[in-house]
């Protein structure tokens, strides 16, 4: 889910590091993909949390 700029994914725990090493590799193609192949390096901050509350 998207929120403002911010992606939220409902998952069970056990596959928390999976989901973020998939978004952060999906963050990686889509600025591939629109921008080229480009040295600027695009900030991702994840955070694997048990509530939004918790998040940074």
């Amino acid at each position: 889910m998207f929120r403002d700029d911010e992606v939220t994914v409902h998952a069970p725990a056990e596959v928390a590091d999976e989901v973020a090493s998939g978004i952060r590799e999906s963050a990686i193609e889509a600025g591939r993909l629109l921008f080229g192949d480009t040295g600027v390096e695009f900030a991702l901050d994840v955070s694997i949390v048990d509530s939004y509350a918790d998040a940074a």
